[in-house]
């Protein structure tokens, strides 16, 4: 919680107004907890969006890296969506056919009812299907790339931003914003995280594999060989592919 405290210097004749946080005494009245200044707030926070920043020639690569990737991803999920359309035709195909059907009085009313639920649910779940598949693809991509632009820029944002884009940018990068002994501490989401320990990458990557898929697209693409293998993508890891 914030308090604006304004104080008066006698010997200057001015007035000076301070911001402080606290523990929210209505949440823990018995906290014991120090307030701090939003200086120096602002200063640690500004001190944790710099470790976050990627080195530029990461950043570089990952953008080369994830255009290529997606590229031949898509083909792949294209295939998908081409056989699901074929599939969606078909049904159509046996809807029309049904009605026919019923109309030349070659099906009683019970059989075409129940066959016509039968393949509009079968059509329904198919459009969902389709939907969800396209829109958690392209989310996934403008979502890493969204992660990799942030990690770059939000400490030049939070310095020259309003309170609410601060506030904004400490939502986007983690949770749980806590004080202790006049230090602060954020929950960083896993891919901040990752970029927040970046100078340990080549140990906390080292024993890890890269998946088949990523050496294949390596072999086609010798460009993409980074200079530092620990930016590669790794089974279990998030770097670079943020959830």
């Amino acid at each position: 919680t914030a308090t604006r405290k304004n104080k008066y210097y006698k010997t200057t004749n001015r007035t000076a107004t301070y911001v402080y946080y606290h523990c929210t005494k209505k949440k823990n009245t018995n906290c014991s907890q120090r307030p701090i200044t939003e200086t120096d707030i602002n200063g640690q926070i500004s001190s944790l969006l710099e470790k976050l920043k990627p080195d530029e020639r990461f950043i570089t690569w990952a953008k080369k890296w994830i255009q290529v990737v997606y590229k031949e991803e898509y083909a792949s999920q294209e295939a998908i969506f081409d056989n699901q359309t074929e599939r969606l035709k078909q049904i159509e195909g046996k809807l029309n056919r049904l009605l026919d059907m019923k109309l030349e009085e070659k099906i009683d009313d019970t059989t075409y009812s129940n066959k016509k639920i039968e393949l509009e649910k079968e059509r329904h779940d198919l459009n969902q299907l389709i939907g969800k598949s396209q829109n958690n693809f392209d989310s996934t991509r403008v979502k890493i790339e969204s992660a990799i632009d942030l990690a770059n820029t939000a400490r030049d944002r939070f310095l020259k931003g309003t309170r609410e884009e601060k506030h904004s940018i400490l939502l986007k990068i983690g949770k749980n914003l806590e004080l202790g002994n006049q230090k602060i501490q954020i929950h960083l989401h896993k891919h901040f995280q990752n970029f927040f320990e970046q100078e340990n990458w080549e140990n906390n990557f080292s024993d890890s594999l890269e998946p088949q898929k990523y050496t294949d697209i390596l072999s086609k693409n010798p460009d993409l060989i980074p200079s530092n293998p620990a930016w590669l993508p790794r089974q279990g890891s998030n770097l670079g592919h943020p959830p």
